[in-house]
């Protein structure tokens, strides 16, 4: 026979909760040192709707906090109170029960601060305080100028009891006069109903936390406080850098990598903006060569190779805000230049959706456990440059040798789930820390021809007469005993199935090869127990399988090894077809025939072939190897 993903999606559960949730509002303006409370329900939820929206307001007033509610559906007329007020009541939707909201409901509450008349600079916080706070809720800040700010974004992170403030600073007479008066403070809150990315293991995770929150009784403090200052807090300055025409704000603290170009142009530079007088700025000295106020503002010039940390020092408040930037020389990588990174993640293989002959029905039986890392029986420490744009510095890398660990598709299952499989076990495996920017995916068909592609005319020729037989299809169908086929290739482009099957509702249509979306389940879609269906009467498959051996070019010679590629193909044999996935066997590329269209399935072990894509800002310079550079990725 020719050569020819993960745990099985749990249906999720409705979260058809009810309970009643308060709100406390308890607002503090220092000043005049003088507090009003007022109590408004939150929420209660239960899982009703797709998404609906709501609104109250209070309105705290200068000096002596007046604190005023507005009460009413979202779009229809409202009424000052004092409180309390039920948040769940100002949606204006009837397909939820009163008194309540729900996953995929949100809403929003104003504080509006008044400082009219008042003749100095002030600074107020708003602190908001959570207590049994379901922890998917994410709340925002809306601010004067419509700029969305995240405070606290719901997730796994989140404990149920939650605290997160802002600060705005207001000059008593700005550039177009007094700027005190109102001041609205739009603080909003979104409760998706589900995720809609990331792994499946999240979107169930996130669902159970859902779950666990039911029954929750919920309040929240705010608190306002108002402060005199005589020069702005340097906390609150804005830090950009620029470098070309890339124009970037930077939070407090925070810590940039850059590459230092061969031109001017490339030259970094850090532009911090403070917007009142009064103001010092000092750097350290390293890498550093100028620092000069331009406008009143901060500029710092011809940051050179190396670490340089920047401090800005408020002159009468004494706050800091600091920037470290990191410079390094320009990377020109080479394809086969070598990189170390060893990434550190686990996978559950399913061995359910892999293997149509496999009867294990627990988790436990049923789901193994691929580790990477130092000690990982999937670890990958040494990678080899596959594709590089040294303009941009995006670089996409490949294993320089694989470990002897594989993994097993078998029967139509084998050929249902290959794809996403392979992408989400080298997503979990290989993929960077958060926010690194290092992803990682299998290798597919097209990553192969676009590496042989690069070989010159005569390798392109060479793919051209490997390809000459694909969209070859059979002159007769296949009678209704050679019809059988794997459930997800009545979804794929070229399928050709009479009569023409009924897809369910909601179901990814029009896959390509190396396409898939979500997973495939033994029975799904009315499937015989294995995961393979029959046509009505026929099939008249097109073929999308080819061979070809390795070339001797510097791409292909990083591709012979054995592992399994994340494409699915169509083999035509006489009165049947097979249904595969290609593979790379050592010299050259074919695929194996997990499923044939008699209801035939076989197996075969393979192994991962990742590729991780990052940046080059993230590599240092560590020697050679032979004609190549070597480089280690550099997290911190």
């Amino acid at each position: 026979m020719r050569k020819g993903k993960n745990r099985i999606m749990k249906e999720k559960q409705a979260k058809k909760q009810n309970s009643n949730v308060s709100l406390h509002l308890a607002a503090i303006f220092l000043i005049a040192i003088i507090m009003i409370s007022s109590s408004m329900g939150l929420f209660a939820w239960a899982r009703y709707i797709s998404s609906q929206s709501g609104n109250a307001i209070a309105e705290i007033a200068k000096w002596s906090f007046d604190l005023k509610l507005k009460n009413g559906p979202k779009n229809g007329e409202a009424e000052e109170t004092t409180g309390p007020i039920d948040l769940a009541e100002t949606i204006d939707f009837t397909h939820v029960k009163t008194g309540t909201i729900a996953p995929g409901t949100n809403g929003e509450f104003q504080v509006i601060v008044n400082t009219t008349g008042t003749e100095t600079d002030v600074v107020y916080d708003v602190t908001i305080a959570l207590s049994n706070c379901p922890r998917n809720i994410t709340f925002s800040r809306i601010d004067e100028n419509n700029v969305t700010t995240i405070l606290s974004e719901g997730g796994a992170s989140n404990e149920l009891t939650r605290t997160f403030s802002f600060s705005r600073y207001l000059q008593a007479k700005g550039t177009n006069g007094n700027e005190n008066g109102k001041h609205i403070e739009t603080i909003t809150w979104n409760w998706p109903y589900e995720l809609t990315t990331g792994t499946d293991a999240e979107k169930t995770a996130y669902d159970e936390r859902d779950k666990q929150d039911n029954g929750l009784t919920a309040t929240m403090t705010i608190t306002a406080r108002g402060t005199e200052v005589l020069s702005r807090p340097l906390s609150l300055a804005t830090i950009t850098y620029t470098k070309g025409n890339e124009t970037t704000t930077l939070s407090n603290g925070r810590t940039i990598t850059l590459q230092m170009g061969d031109t001017s142009q490339d030259i970094p530079m850090l532009s911090i903006q403070s917007g009142s007088e009064g103001v010092t700025y000092t750097s350290s000295n390293t890498g550093v060569a100028t620092v000069e106020t331009v406008n009143g503002n901060a500029q710092i010039n011809k940051v050179g190779v190396g670490t340089s940390t920047i401090t800005i020092t408020g002159t009468q408040t004494g706050e800091q805000a600091e920037v470290i930037v990191k410079v390094k020389p320009a990377l020109t990588l080479q394809v086969g230049d070598y990189i170390e990174y060893t990434p550190n993640g686990s996978y559950g293989w399913d061995k359910r959706l892999a293997d149509s002959e496999f009867t294990g029905t627990t988790d436990e039986e049923s789901i193994a456990t691929l580790t990477s890392g130092e000690s990982g029986t999937y670890k990958i420490t040494k990678w080899r440059v596959l594709n590089v744009d040294n303009e941009t510095g995006a670089v996409d890398m490949v294993p320089d040798s694989l470990p002897s660990a594989t993994v097993q598709l078998r029967g139509a299952q084998g050929y249902n789930n290959a794809v996403k499989l392979l992408n989400d076990a080298c997503t979990s495996l290989y993929s960077g820390p958060e926010n690194s920017g290092i992803t990682a995916r299998s290798i597919n068909i097209d990553d192969i021809e676009n590496a042989i592609k690069v070989g010159g005319d005569s390798r392109v020729e060479a793919l051209n007469t490997a390809k000459q037989n694909v969209t070859a299809q059979d002159t007769n169908p296949y009678s209704k005993s050679y019809s059988y086929y794997p459930t997800i290739y009545e979804r794929e482009t070229s399928h050709v199935i009479t009569p023409e099957p009924e897809i369910e509702q909601g179901k990814t249509t029009n896959l390509g090869q190396s396409e898939q979306t979500e997973f495939i389940t033994k029975t799904e879609s009315n499937a015989i127990q294995k995961g393979y269906k029959q046509a009505g009467t026929s099939i008249q498959p097109y073929q999308t399988y080819y061979s070809i051996n390795w070339g001797s070019t510097a791409k292909e010679n990083l591709l012979k090894k054995n592992y399994w590629v994340a494409s699915r193909c169509v083999f035509l044999n006489g009165d049947g077809c097979g249904f595969d996935v290609f593979s790379a066997d050592g010299s050259y590329l074919d695929a194996y025939g997990v499923f044939g269209s008699y209801a035939s399935g076989s197996r075969s072990s393979r192994g991962l072939f990742p590729v991780v894509s990052l940046n080059s800002k993230v590599l240092s310079a560590n020697g050679t190897q032979g004609a190549y550079n070597k480089y280690n990725v550099d997290l911190d």
